[in-house]
């Protein structure tokens, strides 16, 4: 061994002789072991302030604050939100009036069928409808069952099939082809009739 290294009576690892503490945590000083040092100090002493490692923890402090903050600026845009979309439904319901429900509809010979979502965040009221199919150069109408979607829970979608009477659709819209009655709906119209 020369004279400028000694070696850890603990781990054997060669450090410089001005060294005050190995790696391992043993105090060349007091020849007892004392916590690790981070990865990184040095075991000599102090550096100087340009050639110090960054502080962990003022870095990790530093990284929390910005997801911290990140955070509450994405909660609070939440909030904004959550808080319009009740807004609308307090007004709505203070003029007695029902929330807009997304829908798509469509209609066969035999039934319309009808998809709701609540697309707001608080339950919606039930809504009622019946379809009906109007031939326009007659002016004859089917009516369809009345049916009912309950109450929509926030973020649900419901479907409900509207039955029309057996034949009656094909009566009001058919015509005569080589091979049967066959609807025209070029004939009539499908509308939603709110109950």
């Amino acid at each position: 061994m020369d004279q400028t290294t000694r070696t850890c009576p603990r781990c054997g690892l060669v450090s410089p002789v001005g060294a005050t503490i190995c790696d391992c945590g043993f105090s060349f000083v007091t020849g007892t072991t004392v916590p690790p040092r981070p990865s990184g100090a040095s075991s000599t002493g102090p550096k100087s302030a340009s050639s110090s490692p960054v502080d962990n923890s003022r870095l990790m402090r530093w990284t929390l604050y910005l997801v911290a903050f990140s955070a509450l600026v994405f909660l609070a845009d939440e909030a904004k939100q959550i808080a319009a979309h009740l807004t609308a439904g307090v007004a709505a319901a203070a003029k007695g009036q029902d929330l807009e429900l997304a829908s798509m509809a469509a209609t066969s010979v035999e039934q319309a069928s009808v998809t709701l979502t609540n697309t707001h965040g608080f339950t919606a009221e039930p809504k009622c409808f019946a379809p009906v199919v109007m031939n326009s150069q007659s002016g004859e109408k089917v009516t369809g069952a009345v049916v009912c979607s309950g109450e929509l829970k926030p973020k649900s979608t419901v479907t409900l099939s509207a039955p029309y009477s057996p034949g009656a659709v094909l009566r009001i819209c058919g015509r005569e082809e080589r091979f049967g009655r066959t609807v025209d709906w070029s004939q009539c119209s499908f509308t939603l009739d709110p109950r």
